[in-house]
């Protein structure tokens, strides 16, 4: 059973959410620890970040996702999402740089549209955005905000001045 996440919970769920382009797909054989008997192969897709929507990086990066050819030997994961060189995709990553979701944190892009949502890319760019940094529905944060922002710095108030000493209390009167 799969359950379908939307594009918001992916974004939101995600260390970074970029817009890339396949620069180079590479695949290779895992070395065998002899735990199982079928080789296992995976592919290293090198990116170049057109944008990124959030997180923090460099302007290329490496994701490795299970499955690929290495000579006649080809091993298919269903669930994984496929690469292939020169296409652009919106990537929604891991805190380890992992796409997240399987094949769902990966959204294909084909001359500026979004086959998998819909809609063209500046309008799931703008989607993807407000949820990862959702408006407050408070209206006055924006002002107070603002006003707090740009406020002036205050120098620092004075240093209290001591009280005078108290001259002590007069005994009480006694009655004669």
């Amino acid at each position: 059973l799969i359950v379908r996440i939307g594009v918001e919970a992916l974004a939101r769920g995600s260390r970074s959410v970029v817009v890339a382009r396949v620069a180079a797909v590479t695949s290779r054989e895992l070395t065998s620890d002899g735990s199982t008997l079928n080789p296992v192969i995976v592919s290293d897709v090198d990116l170049v970040v057109d944008r990124r929507l959030s997180g923090t990086g460099t302007s290329t990066m490496r994701v490795t996702v299970p499955g690929g050819r290495v000579g006649d030997l080809t091993m298919v994961v269903s669930e994984a999402p496929k690469f292939i060189l020169g296409q652009r995709c919106v990537l929604f990553l891991d805190r380890d740089g992992r796409v997240l979701a399987d094949r769902q944190g990966k959204l294909d892009i084909q001359a500026d549209e979004v086959p998998g949502v819909g809609q063209s890319l500046a309008p799931v760019e703008t989607r993807l955005k407000k949820a990862i940094d959702p408006p407050t529905t408070d209206p006055w944060s924006g002002s107070v905000h603002g006003l707090v922002s740009t406020a002036p710095a205050q120098p620092p108030a004075p240093a209290p001045t001591p009280a005078a000493p108290r001259s002590p209390a007069a005994p009480p009167s006694q009655p004669a």
